[in-house]
């Protein structure tokens, strides 16, 4: 049977809708990856009484509780204390941490207040997990024989840090967690999570060591394929596995590292072909360039493009046709075609990309918001036009969606 934990996420921002909850999202995953199953999260705000409760609750059906954020400096922040109360315990302070302290506030000549030695409490008889990001430092407590608690910090980059720093090898010694997990990751664009892990699913022949799960990202879906022991026979099939997706799933597959992202694979596929690439931007106003030259060594497939907001503007750097825009609209497969071989000639670069569409709120001759039309002109080939449409979106969003479905158009012609 599987271990049990449970994540209490503290911050009345969180109940209030002000933040997401991403740090929970987070711990489960990663709970998840060491084979411990959360079965319950709690949100709870700034209120020592409830978070109390809610501890006192956990420890009673779980292994596992781990309580996040709340270890601040402020009079808020009584996550500690509610906890020691709940386990009967008192907090004691960590003369090394607040030494730590001290000198980061001496070092910046700025005043020390009372409430900054709370970030230096731990329970009394826990471990130490220490703070590589902040001055909070976190907590491991063996509450009973059947269950310990955690503290952690709420700030993610803190959070992150800590759980991978110290919790998660600490976890893995007591627990004897991980050492016969094998995991095997991937990452997809271009196809939705539920189509791709249906498609996966039906791939997969039925095996209880075996197991599949996706997690949404920013720009990508990444698939953990597990296996829970570490024999030669089962590695072999799950390696098996992974490559059977990747040859079926070709055409929306990128890599096997969070780092290969489609961008980079991009610029990686255009320096190889010894291609340089330029861009006419409207309504994602550079933010397809900018996305661009984020990657390191963008320099030598991009030397510049162009912004184009206004009609006049299209029609002043670009050279787009008055008559086009008249006749068939700004947002229109026409003028984007024009859009991407005029600034690649412009340019005198191989390939040339254009956006032009309706970001929103408003409408835009009679073009609903999130409407937008690209191109993709390239010396030596037939110019390629599409339409795509974000429905329910705002404006940043409809641009960020533009942008990266541009790179993955990119990504499958250069590869």
């Amino acid at each position: 049977m599987k271990m049990q934990a449970e994540i209490i996420t503290v911050g009345t921002e969180i109940l209030l809708g002000q933040i997401q909850n991403t740090n929970a999202t987070y711990l489960a995953q990663q709970l998840a990856q060491l084979g411990i199953e959360s079965h319950y999260q709690t949100t709870i705000g700034d209120y020592m009484p409830r978070i109390e409760a809610a501890v006192n609750t956990a420890v009673h059906r779980n292994e596992l509780v781990i309580v996040c954020g709340g270890v601040g400096p402020t009079a808020d922040d009584q996550t500690k204390q509610a906890v020691a109360q709940a386990l009967g315990t008192k907090l004691v302070i960590d003369p090394a941490q607040m030494q730590r302290i001290t000198t980061y506030f001496q070092a910046r000549q700025k005043r020390m207040v009372a409430g900054n030695e709370k970030q230096a409490e731990y329970l009394q008889g826990g471990e130490i997990l220490a703070n590589i990001n902040g001055l909070a430092i976190g907590d491991f407590y063996q509450a009973s024989p059947e269950a310990a608690v955690v503290i952690l910090p709420g700030p993610p980059h803190e959070m992150t840090a800590m759980f991978e720093q110290s919790l998660r090898p600490l976890l893995i010694k007591k627990y004897a967690l991980d050492q016969h997990l094998v995991n095997h990751d991937m990452f997809f664009y271009g196809i939705s999570e539920s189509e791709l892990m249906n498609r996966i699913t039906a791939m997969v022949v039925p095996d209880t060591r075996l197991s599949i799960a996706s997690y949404a990202q920013d720009h990508a879906i990444k698939v953990r394929l597990t296996a829970s022991t570490d024999s030669p026979a089962i590695v072999a099939q799950l390696t098996k596995l992974e490559n059977k997706i990747q040859t079926t799933l070709s055409e929306y597959y990128l890599g096997n590292r969070a780092e290969q992202s489609i961008v980079q694979q991009v610029v990686t596929r255009l320096k190889q072909q010894h291609l340089m690439i330029t861009a006419a931007e409207s309504l994602t106003a550079g933010l397809f360039q900018s996305t661009l030259c984020n990657i390191s060594g963008a320099s030598s497939v991009f030397h510049g493009g162009f912004v184009t907001y206004a009609d006049e503007v299209k029609e002043q750097l670009l050279g787009i046709e008055h008559h086009v825009i008249a006749q068939y609209g700004v947002v229109s497969e026409p003028v984007a075609r024009q859009m991407a071989e005029k600034s690649r000639a412009l340019m005198k670069a191989d390939i040339g990309v254009s956006f032009t569409g309706v970001a929103g709120p408003d409408s835009l001759e009679g073009q609903l918001p999130g409407t937008v039309w690209m191109a993709i002109a390239q010396t030596g080939q037939a110019t390629q036009a599409f339409e795509l449409h974000v429905s329910n979106a705002d404006r940043q969003t409809v641009r960020e969606k533009s942008v990266w479905q541009m790179f993955y158009e990119l990504y499958r012609r250069l590869k």
